[in-house]
């Protein structure tokens, strides 16, 4: 509405009863351009010769109206109507004016109301006013618009402010001046956006990148997420695709040396190629850079500082994307995939800081990174084939655009690649000294380098410590990993390739329309999100959640029963290990979509659980996520064991303390034995256990020390885990003595020691030290667990068997201490039967004499100790004559090794042995009144007479 004149009058909308036009943009632009009209011809301060024409209003308003013109009647008629009736505006108007020419009005004739309009001065209000007296009383409306009337001698006259005085005057915009902005910022970006693609002039790029800057600056006043983050994404977009021609440059160009070198003959380096890498405008790229133009007085210093601004716009606009980013980090929403993008597109321009740009990944004990695995290097083989495909695809008219976009202007030849793959334009190759500088520093990648350490992303992304603005992170980064959302980013990598490299993909190829980056990307969108999880880990519990949901959907995908039936049968159960349940098997097929996706979401259980293991409320979130990992396929675990045995040894080393319970502890072994199935991970699973024992768990004495020494260590420094965890530790021990892995047993002698003193850890966690025998004494070396005597016993045993010397004495040794350290009555019969019918069967070679001397002596020890409990019992006769007889077979073959030429060590050993054997048994007090000593000692006497 307006108070001196209206746009459009009656006739008008009588004449043009069917409205002109086709959508409400129209009306907007229209309006727009009728305020701008009526500006232009009322101005006083601009002369009658530059004033608008009637043809230069029509040819300003040409496509508006949906692509198409307004009718030209129309236009002319609302031209003269402007001219003949200036549209005036109110310079004051305000609620309160308006309320009290109502309220005066309604309280009859007279009174300051009146005055008002004798003021006035106006003969058409007195007029007015007694058509109103004819008429009848006055409406509430009419009373408005007569206090609207009464204030025609405030009218302003229409004016331009200048530009200069303008930015020197400050005012606090308003509702109004919100949606004025909110009515003209989609065709502003537009417009700008136009300008900022189209033009190849320097400073009109840099114009267009600051009204970029200002229009975001005022949706963040005005608090227009919403368009802030349209704009955003469109800054983002021209910076992904300058990203993705940088890689593709910098390959084409650099990566083909040796071929460029035999095709170039000489010459230098062409004046175009220099300005292609030394236009940099780094003075733009400078904080705040923008802002300072205003103050440049001269014009060609202008110009001359901006230069190359329109060559590397794209590097301008991700600059300025990341700057307001990295200023207003809580009002982005629907910018993030596009920054996602951005950041996929960096890491593979090596633009990003190594310390941000690198995977996360365990290390062996001398801080080697782990080797890439099989999935790891085919992700990278792909991911280099592909781009290297798309160098090589002939291109089409819209492939060469894509390539002259990134500079532009006179350049443009520059960047045309010719179908032969050289660089069209210039000499096709750098200089050798240009070659070498680049490979030190890419001067594109240098300037991207710069972009991003000023943005300070790291700082964004993944050391943000509120909790909206981590969770929304980790959301979008973690939707990245699904394959069926993959879409939702605005920038998917192979579409761009395919789409500007002119390639085309078959729509029955579902190979083919998968973006082959996925996974590539993938991996870098979860390690990013990881490090963002734990460095917030006050917020974990709210956080981890939504890795846990994500975890399942990768480790654990659903599917049909025939899909089901189809995977199992396609899941052999590896030689050694066991049948996997139906969760397990279906994951092994070759078949699956990601394996380096679920390679890394393995490793982010892993880190998540060494960081995070001891914060408050996170413990069930962990432990379902190690069962996910438990249910992960042995064909799979094979090719990332290093990875699960490194971590899980880690886990065990520092945090066995917090594992209180059989399930934990069960869980924890099962991962370590999974781990220990294969080559790689073996030797960490073992490191981790035997650094335990030896440094975390309990600091025992030197293995040879007295039983009751290693009890009162025990005792005096605390058990530091429990029992479950203990025997868990104990089994794995005895899988390694056992060779059970493979056959595997390299780590036998390291695993004898550690067995023994975890042995003896159990042995005083589950004795009653207060229990005490008929002479009232001390029970000790009673065995509360018979089951893991026998293992422990076995394995020592098993030990001594070893065709290594060494290998073979000490286990000999630990048997020993092991044995004669418990008590007879202690174990029972079977018990000891068994282990004695096992020691006097197998036992070392003659030709290890040391080992066999000992092993003698301890067999001889062993039975004078057990044959007087054993033998008073008749049942037990028959098992005691096969074991004295092997024994005495045993001393035989000693006795007759021995003679051969000298009279050996063992020879003299056993002579004495038997000797001291038959002794003692020919006592009647040994014997018992039994009888069956005096024939034990008799036989073993008869193999002495021999010889």
């Amino acid at each position: 509405s307006s108070s001196g004149g209206g746009a459009v009058t009656a006739a008008t909308v009588k004449k043009y009863s069917s409205s002109p036009f086709h959508n409400a943009d129209a009306v907007f632009i229209l309006s727009f351009s009728t305020i701008m009209l009526n500006t232009d011809l009322h101005n006083p301060n601009m002369k009658d010769e530059k004033r608008m024409t009637v043809e230069e209003f029509i040819r300003n308003n040409r496509g508006i109206n949906n692509g198409e013109n307004l009718p030209k009647s129309f236009l002319n008629d609302l031209y003269y109507q402007i001219k003949h009736k200036e549209i005036q505006v109110q310079g004051n108007t305000a609620d309160h004016v308006l309320s009290e020419v109502v309220a005066t009005t309604a309280t009859g004739s007279g009174g300051s109301g009146g005055n008002d309009y004798e003021c006035s001065g106006a003969s058409e209000v007195k007029k007015t006013g007694e058509m109103r007296e004819r008429m009848g009383p006055v409406s509430t409306s009419d009373a408005a618009w007569d206090g609207i009337l009464s204030k025609s001698s405030e009218v302003e006259t229409a004016f331009f402010t200048p530009s200069d005085k303008a930015r020197k005057t400050f005012f606090r915009a308003g509702l109004h001046e919100r949606d004025m902005f909110t009515s003209i910022i989609s065709m502003s970006i537009q417009c700008i956006s136009s300008t900022f693609v189209r033009s190849w002039d320097d400073l009109l790029v840099v114009k267009a990148l600051r009204g970029f800057r200002q229009m975001a600056e005022i949706c963040i006043y005005f608090d227009l997420e919403e368009r802030l983050n349209e704009i955003l994404e469109t800054l983002l977009g021209y910076g992904r695709d300058y990203v993705l021609s940088t890689i593709m440059l910098d390959r084409k160009v650099y990566n083909d040396e040796e071929e460029n070198n035999d095709n170039k003959k000489g010459g230098e380096d062409s004046d175009d190629e220099e300005a292609l890498f030394d236009e940099i405008p780094y003075s733009v790229l400078s904080r705040d850079a923008t802002s300072s133009f205003a103050s440049i007085s001269s014009p060609s210093h202008f110009r001359d500082t901006v230069t190359g601004s329109a060559s590397h716009r794209g590097l301008l606009s991700l600059n300025c994307a990341l700057t307001l980013i990295r200023q207003h980090p809580f009002r982005i929403r629907e910018a993030w995939p596009a920054l996602v993008g951005c950041i996929f597109a960096l890491r593979d321009a090596d633009a990003l800081p190594v310390g941000l740009a690198d995977l996360d990944d365990f290390a062996d004990s001398q801080g080697v990174v782990l080797p890439a695995s099989p999935f790891s290097r085919l992700s990278q083989r792909r991911v280099n084939a592909y781009i290297a495909s798309i160098l090589t695809v002939e291109e089409s008219d819209e492939g060469s655009w894509f390539w002259r976009s990134l500079f532009g202007g006179q350049k443009r030849k520059l960047l045309s690649l010719t179908h032969d793959g050289s660089i069209a334009g210039g000499s096709g190759n750098l200089s050798p000294s240009r070659k070498q500088s680049f490979k030190q520093a890419p001067p594109l990648t240098e300037a991207l380098l710069f972009v991003v350490k000023t943005a300070e992303l790291d700082r964004i992304l993944i050391r943000s410590r509120d909790l909206p603005l981590a969770t929304q992170i980790i959301h979008v980064l973690l939707e990245t990993m699904d394959p069926t959302s993959y879409d939702f980013l605005p920038f998917s990598y192979s579409s761009t390739y395919q789409r500007n490299a002119g390639s085309e993909v078959s729509d029955n190829d579902e190979a083919a329309q998968e973006d082959l980056l996925f996974e590539h990307n993938a991996v870098f969108a979860l390690e990013l999100a990881a490090r963002a999880l734990l460095s917030n880990q006050q917020h974990a519990p709210t956080l981890y959640p939504m890795f846990l949901s994500k975890f399942q959907s990768i480790l654990v995908p659903e599917r049909s029963d025939a899909q089901q039936q189809q995977h199992e049968s396609l899941s052999p159960c590896p030689k050694g290990t066991k049948k996997e349940s139906s969760s397990q098997r279906h994951l092994s097929s070759a078949a699956l979509r990601a394996p380096y996706i679920m390679e890394r979401v393995v490793v982010t259980i892993l880190r998540s659980c060494i960081h995070l293991y001891d914060a408050p409320g996170m413990r069930q979130y962990l432990k379902s996520s190690l069962k996910l990992l438990a249910d992960l396929p042995m064909e799979f675990v094979k090719h990332i064991s290093d990875r699960l045995a490194c971590g899980m040894a880690i886990i065990l080393r520092g945090r066995f303390c917090q594992l209180e319970t059989s399930d934990e502890w069960n869980l924890v072994g099962d991962l370590l034995d999974r781990a220990a199935h294969f080559r790689s991970g073996r030797r960490f699973v073992f490191d981790g256990i035997a650094s335990s024992v030896d440094y975390a768990l309990c600091p025992l004495p030197e293995v040879g020390s007295k039983s009751t020494d290693v009890l009162d260590a025990v005792e005096n420094d605390g058990v530091k885990v429990t029992y479950e965890g203990g025997y868990i530790l104990v089994k794995l021990l005895t899988y390694f003595v056992f060779g059970k892995y493979d056959g595997d047993i390299s780590m036998r002698r390291l695993a004898m020691p550690r067995l023994e003193k975890m042995y003896w850890i159990l042995f005083h966690m589950s004795v009653d030290h207060s229990a005490v025998d008929e002479h009232n004494k001390p029970m000790e070396g009673m065995v509360p667990d018979e089951e893991l005597w026998q293992i422990v016993a076995s394995a020592f045993h098993e030990c001594s068997l070893s065709d290594n010397l060494d290998t073979s004495r000490q286990g000999v040794g630990c048997m020993r201490r092991f044995l004669l350290t418990t008590k007879p009555d202690s174990m029972s019969d079977v018990g000891w039967i068994t282990i004695l019918y096992s020691l006097s069967s197998r036992r070392p070679s003659v030709e290890a004499d040391d080992a066999r001397i000992e092993y003698c002596d301890l067999l001889g020890k062993i039975l004078l100790l057990l044959l007087p409990k054993l033998s008073q019992r008749s049942e037990n006769w028959d098992e005691l004559t096969a074991i004295v007889k092997q024994t005495a077979e045993v001393f035989g073959e000693n006795l007759r090794a021995g003679r051969r030429g000298n009279v050996s060590p063992l020879f003299e050993s056993t002579v004495q042995t038997v000797t001291n054997m038959c002794n003692v048994m020919s006592l009647s007090e040994f014997d018992g009144g039994a009888g069956f000593s005096q024939w034990a000692g008799e036989a073993l006497l008869a193999e002495l007479e021999k010889v």
